[in-house]
């Protein structure tokens, strides 16, 4: 018990914070660029290249190929984690991230979105494209991410 008192000390922003951090959720259909849905090491130099620019720290990657087609990415995070699922059969990815940090603006999770958007080569929009889990609408209404604030309150 003393060391986790110990670290609360060094470390007072946490326990004024009423955020545990943000989550995105997208459904990304219509994909172009059926390769990568196929091929761990090409999902895992995408995440690996958003963990990079955004300075997440990865603690243990997880990743199956499926016979025939298909792949599963997990990138556990010192932040939290990243999980991809495709379905190459149907151009579809289900991609989640949730990080524990104070963000201010979803500015960051929609670069994210856009080089998401870029690599899968997909199209935006309700019928064909990029779709939030909330019944189609992702901010706004719009085709996109759901993006979420999480809170300790």
């Amino acid at each position: 018990m003393e060391k986790m008192e110990e670290k609360m000390e060094t470390n007072p922003d946490f326990l004024s914070s009423t955020s545990s951090g943000k989550h995105m959720i997208c459904d990304f259909r219509g994909v172009r660029n059926l390769d990568l849905l196929n091929s761990v090491e090409g999902i895992q130099a995408l995440l690996d290249s958003i963990c990079v620019k955004y300075q997440y720290q990865v603690l243990a990657r997880s990743a199956d190929a499926f016979q025939p087609i298909g792949v599963t990415v997990l990138y556990m995070l010192s932040e939290s984690h990243i999980s991809v699922h495709t379905f190459p059969e149907r151009g579809y990815v289900a991609f989640d991230i949730f990080t524990c940090r104070e963000m201010k603006t979803d500015s960051d999770y929609r670069d994210i979105y856009g080089m998401l958007l870029e690599a899968f080569d997909c199209f935006r929009g309700h019928e064909e494209g990029v779709m939030g889990v909330c019944g189609g609408r992702g901010v706004g209404g719009e085709g996109g991410p759901v993006i979420l604030d999480r809170s300790f309150v």
